[in-house]
């Protein structure tokens, strides 16, 4: 098994923290869907959206 490290972009952590999110709120996973890790995750992606797109 080979692992590699690379730098990621605030791009590529905000498409994580959306996947993440959309898993979330899919309700596949009922473990997460009131952890406060995710909502913390919820919370400071919604922040860092709102900045994004303006």
């Amino acid at each position: 098994m080979k692992i590699s490290l690379v730098r990621l972009s605030t791009k590529d952590l905000a498409t994580l923290a959306q996947r993440i999110i959309n898993n979330i709120q899919s309700g596949k996973y009922p473990v997460i869907s009131n952890d406060p890790l995710t909502a913390t995750l919820q919370t400071y992606y919604n922040e860092y959206d709102s900045v994004y797109t303006k």
